[in-house]
């Protein structure tokens, strides 16, 4: 069975897709909350990305240890051959959540010598 037509890898994908989105929706909450000092919102922040993290660690744990024949090397060998695009996303995500996080600090420095 190709990797490319298994309807379980595509739907794995979009899934994946909109843990990723959440996540970015999550950073945002978790910069607003931090620029205004808003206690709820990095509660839910801290608590969404806590979820996520444990979800995420469960599914790995799942793919890891699933037992079906040839679904491991056919993930692996995918990931080889599609290396630079998985390392170019992650590094296009780390930018963009490194990108928000520089100004929300900043703005947390202002704040904090404002009330000092």
């Amino acid at each position: 069975m190709a990797l490319n037509n298994s309807m379980s890898v595509k739907v794995g994908c979009y899934i994946l897709i909109g843990v990723g989105a959440f996540s970015m929706l999550m950073g945002f909450v978790g910069c607003l909350g931090a620029i205004y000092e808003i206690r709820c919102l990095l509660g839910l922040y801290f608590t969404c990305l806590l979820l996520i993290l444990i979800a995420q660690i469960a599914a790995g744990a799942l793919i890891y240890f699933q037992k079906e024949v040839g679904c491991s090397e056919s993930v692996e060998s995918w990931l080889i051959t599609n290396l630079g695009v998985v390392l170019g996303i992650c590094l296009g995500v780390a930018f963009i959540e490194v990108r928000w996080m520089v100004p929300s600090s900043e703005k947390g420095h202002e704040n904090h010598r404002e009330h000092v």
